[in-house]
């Protein structure tokens, strides 16, 4: 998830089209937890962690676009 997020940050920035494939990935993040099933104690910080991952790497990645372009 993580590094999806920074992708979309470095190669498109902050657009329209950035925040769309943002929405699609959080999107994708419910699907994802709804196919994994019932969390469990060991593993439910690691699951639900990614979401985070994936916003933050974003917004690292277009800081990155930023600085670069």
């Amino acid at each position: 998830w993580a590094i999806a997020g920074f992708g979309i940050g470095l190669g498109l920035g902050v657009n329209t089209a950035s925040v769309w494939l943002l929405t699609a990935g959080l999107v994708g993040f419910l699907v994802y937890l709804g196919v994994h099933g019932e969390s469990k104690q060991e593993t439910e910080g690691w699951l639900f962690a990614s979401a985070p991952a994936f916003i933050l790497a974003w917004i690292a990645g277009f800081v990155v676009h930023s600085l670069a372009f």
